[in-house]
Formats: C-alpha cells, structure tokens, sequence
C-alpha cells in the first residue's frame, strides 16, 4: 500500500475521534507524523521501504487502542512490517497501568522506539499549548504521570542502525519534556 492510500485510510478511521475537550484527535497523528519525517529527511538513515513502513505506522501508531480496527484487518490491509510496528507501539493495557508497556516499549526495535520518541516531542508540546485551556493540576496529576516513566525509560535506551536520527530526538524530546515539566509546575504555583 503507498503512504498516500494509507493517509486516507488512516483519515476515515479517526475522523471521529476527538479528545476529551472535543478537539479533533487527527492533527496529533499529523504532527508526530511530521515529527518523525523531519528526522528521516534529516539524515537518510533509513532504507525507503523501512522510511514507507514508519511513515505509514505513525499515521496508525494509536490506532489499535483507539479505534475499533483489529490486528489481523492491519495485517490484511498493510505487509507485516507495518502491521508489526504498529502492534509494538499498542499500549495492550490501560493508560493507568504504564510498567507491561514501558518495559515493550524499551525492549522494541529502534523505529518503534523513534516513533515512540516522535510521540512524547508531540504530547508534551502539546500540554504547554493545552495547559492554559485545561485544568494545570489535572495535566500534572493525571497526564505527566503517564508519560513520565516512559520518558525516563526510553531515553537511556541505545541505537545502532539510526544513531544520528537518536542524537537528535534525544536532545529535542528533552527539551519537550523540560519544557512541559516547567509550565506546568509554574501554572500550577500561580
């Protein structure tokens, strides 16, 4: 399947989906997609079809826990390189329970992981833009816990085949993080 039949495959499966204030659910696929294809482009580390493969899986890489859409229809639809790395970014648990998934997360391949990584830069971009239109202390008692123990995971990993592409993630989803930790806290003295 090409990434352009893929996007609109994606697009009519989260149409929608929105969050919990009723914004659109889609752009955060579209910017993590973004996210990653900026890092791609960056260093040509990767091979096209394994570029074509995460390129379509980020569309996707929520879909699993978010829609109704099973493993074997991904399966059907996409080759099992893709359908694989989406599986590796399901989260097969609650969002409550973070250690199972925490723990796939680290131990999966490295474009799982740099999808994962393109993930985090969005969400915690994300909870400085929200932050003002939300609850602060429930973003800081509620969110950030989730995404905390996959942070500090995630980023001791290592990364053979895109070190380059790692580097870089690495420094940038530290900023994201520092970024969203300090607003947040500062929303929430005031």
């Amino acid at each position: 399947m090409d990434i352009k039949k893929a996007f609109l495959f994606f697009k009519n499966l989260h149409k929608n989906q929105t969050y919990s204030d009723w914004s659109q659910y889609r752009p955060h696929l579209l910017r993590v997609g973004n996210i990653l294809q900026h890092y791609l482009d960056l260093f040509w580390e990767f091979e096209k079809e394994m570029s074509n493969s995460i390129t379509i899986a980020w569309y996707w890489h929520d879909s699993l826990e978010d829609t109704d859409i099973s493993l074997d229809t991904l399966q059907e639809t996409f080759w099992n390189t893709i359908a694989n790395l989406i599986w590796g970014m399901t989260n097969e648990q609650s969002d409550t329970h973070t250690d199972i998934y925490v723990q796939k997360i680290c131990r999966a391949k490295e474009e799982i992981r740099l999808i994962k990584l393109a993930d985090l830069c969005d969400n915690y971009s994300s909870i400085v833009y929200r932050a003002l239109e939300n609850n602060p202390q429930f973003l800081k008692e509620k969110i950030l816990p989730i995404m905390e123990p996959m942070y500090q995971e995630i980023i001791t990993t290592s990364f053979v085949k895109y070190p380059k592409t790692w580097a870089e993630f690495l420094s940038n989803v530290k900023k994201c993080h520092d970024l969203a930790d300090t607003y947040i806290n500062f929303l929430c003295l005031n």
